[in-house]
Parts: C-alpha cells; structure tokens; sequence
C-alpha cells in the first residue's frame, strides 16, 4: 500500500470525512478475523518489526507470547528494555514499506523519525542534530555540541551523510 498516495488524498478530506474514516478502520482493525489471521501467520521465536507511533519508525521484535488481543514482543536492539505487549494491528508481518515520503520536501511529522538527522539554519549557521522527539508544531533535537532545541517542521532539512554527526550525538547522550 502506498501511504504516501493516501496521504495525498486524505490532504482534500474534511476533518468530518477524516472521522469517519478513523470510526471505520478503527472497526477493521479490531476484526477478530482479522487478528485471527494475523495470530495464524505468527509463531514463537518470530522475528517480525512493528511500528512505533511515537518514535514514526518500524521497531524490530522478536514474538514471545501469543495473547487473545495482544502480542508479548522483546525488541532485538534494545533486550535490557525488557518485553513489552502490543495489538496485533501494529505488526508490519507482510514487511511494507512504512515511510510517507515528503512532497516537494516538505517535512512534517509523517515523513520523519526519531533518531533521525536533520538539520537547520540558525542566523545564517547551519546546525545538525538527531531527532528525540516529535511535536504537533515542532521537533525536539539534541545537536552536535550537546545543546536541545525546538525547530519547526519547515526549518528543518534532511541530512544525507549523518553518521559523523550522530556519533557526536550519541556521546553526549550517553
């Protein structure tokens, strides 16, 4: 499925249509056919991603315990996080392609993540910096030196070539 196309129609929808929409996949996604087909293609030991609306980026799982409603997953990178119990709905099983890419780069909250470098221009200085957090208006970045800001979603500007600057990052989060 296309996000980024859905998004695109869904941008001409009144905020009611929007609604409505949100009541019927609301029911959709609490099918129980629908979950027992999801559970059916499931097995213990799994190693599966789901997607992390806080973080807007898929989160690599591994299955630990099948529940009526709820999957009990561990994350693979991060074992000391401890596991954790999920609806079904937010397995990416089929591995689809969750990004919503930016029109005319155009950054928003559906088109960004966490731990994501982006950057900014700030009285005519450039400053790079990862992605901790994302507001409705803003994002919450730590930069390179350490320092915290607020940048709204039309300052920033993806970085391509980031590691150098996420390395720096990191030391200071640590």
């Amino acid at each position: 499925m296309e996000y980024t196309k859905i998004l695109n129609a869904l941008n001409e929808a009144s905020t009611f249509d929007l609604y409505r929409l949100q009541i019927a996949i609301a029911r959709e996604i609490d099918n129980p056919q629908r979950i027992i087909k999801i559970k059916k293609s499931l097995r213990l030991g799994m190693e599966t991603s789901y997607f992390c609306p806080e973080k807007n980026a898929l989160i690599q799982v591994k299955i630990m315990a099948l529940k009526r409603t709820r999957v009990l997953v561990e994350e693979i990178n991060n074992p000391q996080k401890g596991l954790g119990t999920i609806p079904y709905c937010m397995l990416n099983i089929s591995n689809a392609d969750t990004n919503i890419y930016a029109n005319n780069q155009k950054l928003t909250a559906n088109n960004l993540s966490v731990d994501e470098i982006v950057g900014f221009n700030h009285n005519g200085n450039d400053i790079i910096g990862m992605i901790e957090r994302l507001n409705q208006k803003t994002v919450s970045l730590t930069t390179t030196t350490g320092a915290k800001w607020r940048v709204a979603y039309a300052n920033l500007y993806r970085v391509h070539d980031g590691e150098s600057a996420r390395a720096k990052i990191l030391k200071y989060l640590q």
